[in-house]
C-alpha cells in the first residue's frame, strides 16, 4: 500500500520520511494514515513538517499548537473523534523530534493517552 498521491511530496523530507518508515515498519496502515494526517495539518497550519516541530518546542508550545489545532479542526466541523486522529498523528510525529505531545489538552480519552504512555514507556526501555 503506498500514500495517497496529495501526501506523497511529504517523503520528500528526509526527517518525515524516516519517521513513515519507522511507522510503515510497524504497520502501513497506520503510517499511511499518519502521512495523510500530516499533510492536512500541514495544509491546515500552512506550516510545514519541521516548522510544526518547531512551533511546538518550549514550554506550553505544544499544548497551544494542538488546542489551536482542535479549535480550527472543530470550526471546520471535524468530528472529536477524528480530532484525536489528528492528535496521535501528530504526536507521533512530535515524538519522533523529542517533544512530548500533550493530548490531554483535547479532553479525556483515557484509552488513547494510557496507548500512548505504555507506547512511550515501551520505546524509552528499549536500548
Amino acid at each position: 500500500m503506498t500514500p495517497f498521491k496529495a501526501s506523497k511530496h511529504l517523503l520528500r523530507n528526509p526527517e518525515v520520511k524516516r519517521w513513515y518508515t519507522g511507522l510503515r515498519a510497524e504497520s502501513h496502515i497506520t503510517a499511511d494514515a499518519y502521512l495523510r494526517r500530516l499533510n492536512n495539518l500541514v495544509r491546515l497550519t500552512k506550516l510545514e513538517p519541521r516548522r510544526i516541530v518547531e512551533k511546538c518546542r518550549g514550554e506550553g508550545a505544544g499544548r497551544s499548537f494542538l488546542v489551536d489545532v482542535a479549535k480550527e479542526l472543530e470550526r471546520r466541523g471535524t468530528s472529536r473523534f477524528n480530532m484525536f486522529n489528528y492528535a496521535e498523528a501528530l504526536a507521533s510525529w512530535l515524538q519522533h523530534n523529542n517533544i512530548t505531545a500533550p493530548l490531554e489538552a483535547l479532553g479525556q480519552r483515557p484509552k488513547l493517552i494510557r496507548t500512548l504512555n505504555v507506547r512511550k514507556r515501551k520505546s524509552s526501555t528499549t536500548p
